[in-house]
């Protein structure tokens, strides 16, 4: 029974008191516990950002740090310090703008309140042109044709770049030309390498292209070696050459059956006049002019339908020198003079044949001075010794026709004046002829081998006048 006493109590205890009608005692509340304010918000974490993770060196990016609390919600931050763990591969400001530099990898971190974050960049070397390259159409080109190089730029990572100003050269600009635009123009047949440049200094950048330049088709002829030496009646020293050209002047090689026939105005021509043309080229060996010493004369060459080309020549005396040599062939017929030394023994002789006996020789003769002798169509071969060089006769060969002379054989007229002339040598052996030619036969008028000083008088219808060694003459007043 004391048990289901206490259980009572027990229950009255948890129960709350209330009025009991009459008792007049009040109800007593149970106390309210303290409520814990919640704690206050504090950042817990911050995040950075780039709004590009990949940079090419001089590009930049923007950086930015968010904060969290400790229940993740966004928070303010406050003041941030930027820093960069590689300033040579990218450098932040304070803004949080990113440089890239150079390439390579860099961390880029922000602080603020005591926590740290970063990103990683990545930075990679900016495009430069590395590679030039440069093409045509079409590596063979037709002399007087043009065509337009195309060139394009290359980077390091081997993408199109731009090229930038540049700059052209030719290898051989007389075979091709190039322009500033990079225009090629053909001009003579041969080989050409064409180079553009791009940059500057240690950066230069260069392309090449290899071209050759053909000729175009023929359309005229031209004398590209000159007809020297236009010795009267014998051939040119240097014989004319002609060619057949295309507008550039390119030789034409394929034209090898031309036929190209010389002629002449002014004179006569000798030797073969017609040459058939050999890769493009007839040369005209042993062409050769007569005519007047001194005076002009006009070769023109012409081929099928081309526009004949011409060359004006001055007919020069003819010379040769010492030995044996055939009339026509090695020395034309004409009248010839040799100023050999006073004290010199010249020797010639008008041959029949070249059997070399005297019953060859058709006239001859030995002296000092200034020798004169006519050779004549009909003579097989001219020899002489010892008298230098003989010249076709243009003119005189003393100052004057009045001037004293010594030995030798001197045309009337021309070097010598008709009159009374005397020597002043002495002595016995003095020799002298007027005469009617200078062939060495049938020449004599007359002549006297006797003493000096002695007086002659030459006749104004004598051919020519000559002494050996009777010293100085001097025309007589």
């Amino acid at each position: 029974m004391r048990r289901d006493r206490l259980w009572y109590a027990h229950v009255l205890i948890g129960l709350p008191l209330s009025a009991c009608g009459g008792s007049g005692n009040p109800t007593v509340a149970p106390p309210t516990p303290p409520t814990t304010p919640p704690a206050a918000s504090a950042l817990a974490s911050i995040t950075v950002s780039l709004d590009r993770s990949t940079l090419v060196a001089g590009q930049t990016a923007q950086a930015s740090a968010t904060g969290r609390d400790r229940n993740g919600q966004p928070i303010a931050i406050g003041t941030v310090a930027w820093s960069s763990s590689a300033p040579a591969v990218a450098t932040v400001a304070s803004s949080g703008l990113v440089t890239a530099v150079a390439a390579g990898s860099a961390t880029i971190s922000a602080s603020a309140g005591g926590l740290t974050a970063s990103a990683s960049l990545s930075v990679t070397a900016a495009p430069v042109l590395t590679t030039l390259s440069l093409r045509v159409a079409n590596p063979s080109l037709v002399s007087g044709t043009s065509i337009t190089a195309q060139v394009h730029g290359i980077d390091q990572f081997g993408a199109p770049i731009a090229t930038g100003p540049l700059t052209w050269n030719s290898s051989a600009p007389a075979v091709a030309r190039v322009s500033e635009s990079g225009e090629i123009t053909g001009i003579l047949a041969g080989p050409a390498t064409i180079t553009a440049r791009a940059g500057t200094g240690a950066n230069v950048v260069q392309g090449t292209v290899a071209l050759v330049v053909s000729h175009g088709p023929a359309v005229r002829i031209a004398i590209t070696q000159n007809a020297e030496g236009a010795l009267n009646g014998g051939a040119f020293t240097t014989p004319p050459v002609v060619q057949v050209q295309d507008a550039a002047g390119n030789t034409v090689l394929s034209n090898s059956s031309t036929t190209v026939t010389a002629s002449v105005s002014g004179a006569s021509l000798l030797g073969v006049t017609t040459r058939t043309v050999t890769d493009g080229v007839a040369t005209f060996v042993g062409l050769g002019v007569r005519g007047t010493t001194g005076a002009s004369a006009t070769l023109l060459f012409r081929a099928g339908s081309f526009p004949p080309f011409a060359q004006v020549v001055t007919i020069q005396p003819f010379t040769f020198g010492s030995g044996t040599r055939m009339v026509s062939t090695d020395v034309p017929p004409g009248r010839y003079r040799s100023v050999n030394a006073a004290t010199g023994s010249c020797y010639w002789a008008r041959l029949r044949n070249t059997a070399g006996t005297a019953a060859s020789i058709i006239a001859n003769d030995i002296g000092a001075g200034p020798r004169l002798v006519e050779i004549v169509a009909s003579d097989v071969a001219f020899e002489s010794n010892r008298c230098g060089p003989w010249t076709e006769v243009t003119g005189p060969v003393t100052t004057s026709v009045t001037a004293p002379f010594g030995d030798g054989v001197y045309l009337v007229g021309v070097d010598i004046q008709p009159g009374v002339w005397r020597s002043d040598g002495t002595g016995t052996n003095c020799y002298w002829a007027r005469l009617r030619n200078v062939r060495g036969e049938g020449d004599v008028i007359e002549n006297v081998t006797g003493t000096s000083p002695t007086l002659v008088a030459i006749g104004p219808s004598d051919l020519a006048f000559k002494v050996s060694r009777c010293g100085n003459w001097t025309r007589v007043p």
